[in-house]
């Protein structure tokens, strides 16, 4: 996505860089949306978080979604 995604538009993201870190995404954006959540107001709503990750990272943090849910 970084190569992919021109640097000239403003977006915040977390990446985990190129150390072959694997499943961080959705940890990561699990505590982005509470961030943005606990920081919004009535001014301000909470930003949209959006996790792009692939079938075999998404493995290996999928229980993290369940855990989550409860």
């Amino acid at each position: 996505m970084r190569n992919v995604k021109s640097s000239l538009n403003f977006c915040p993201r977390l990446d985990a860089g190129t150390f072959g870190t694997m499943g961080v995404g959705t940890g990561f954006a699990i505590a982005a949306a509470l961030l943005a959540e606990s920081q919004a107001d009535v001014s301000n709503p909470p930003r949209r978080v959006v996790c792009v990750q692939g079938d075999s990272a998404f493995g290996f943090s999928g229980m993290e979604l369940e855990t989550a849910c409860r």
